[in-house]
């Protein structure tokens, strides 16, 4: 697990914060709540965890 999400919150995910791409698909994961999951968890951040906003609406 990326170290840097060992404090990543809810508000995170629904603010925006979390640090991911504006371009992270979820299915680029995986088809399934487990990969999708495992994906995000190993993902590289894009920004420092409540840093940038970074919104999009893509699955």
């Amino acid at each position: 697990m990326n170290e840097k999400l060992k404090n990543v919150t809810i508000k995170n995910l629904l603010t925006h914060t979390l640090g991911l791409s504006e371009r992270t698909y979820l299915k680029q994961f995986g088809n399934n709540k487990d990969d999708i999951i495992r994906g995000l968890l190993n993902d590289d951040l894009q920004y420092e965890v409540n840093s940038t906003v970074a919104y999009s609406n893509r699955g």
